[in-house]
């Protein structure tokens, strides 16, 4: 009775021993770790940094501004800067301090991340950047997740708070 029972408890075993070295070295051939691979490639690493010299361009439905140099804009509207881009429904943008708030379905995108969330808020002069309630994507580790914060203080630090991770697809 001894001999069956340790002889049930090897086969369990080895079984067990099996799918794990399956599930390694299926991770080991995916870039992305346990999760398989995707059709999004990885981006580079390198971030070129954007000139704050080099001007946003705006697109909207509607638009107008006032007197003190604030423009606001609604409808589809789109900014692009260099490498950056904000698709929003509404945006204000403060053009004596460079401070953009943008509401209604944001996404924001840059070299290495994409933001989506109901407001952001950018500076364009310092590179400054929060969102609240956000979902992102890190292209260079394929990594996404939601944050209840998202505050990107430099080109190099962003702090998430309250926030989740993954490698895996969405549905996955």
């Amino acid at each position: 009775m001894l001999t069956k029972a340790l002889s049930k408890l090897c086969v369990s075993v080895l079984t067990l021993a099996c799918i794990l070295l399956c599930t390694w070295a299926q991770a080991a051939d995916s870039p992305y770790g346990l999760c398989s691979d995707s059709s999004v490639t990885q981006s580079s690493q390198k971030v070129i940094p954007i000139d704050p010299n080099i001007p946003a361009e705006f697109t909207a439905n509607q638009a107008k501004r006032d007197e003190n140099g604030i423009a606001i804009l609604e409808g589809t509207v789109h900014m692009t800067r260099g490498t950056q881009k904000v698709d929003a429904e509404k945006l204000e943008y403060d053009e004596n301090n460079k401070h953009v708030t943008a509401s209604g379905n944001v996404r924001a995108e840059d070299q290495q991340l994409i933001i989506k969330s109901q407001e952001a808020e950018l500076n364009l002069e310092t590179d400054y950047a929060k969102s609240n309630d956000a979902s992102y994507f890190y292209k260079p580790l394929h990594a996404s997740g939601k944050a209840k914060s998202i505050e990107r203080k430099s080109a190099d630090f962003v702090r998430f708070e309250n926030t989740t991770y993954s490698t895996c697809e969405e549905d996955d």
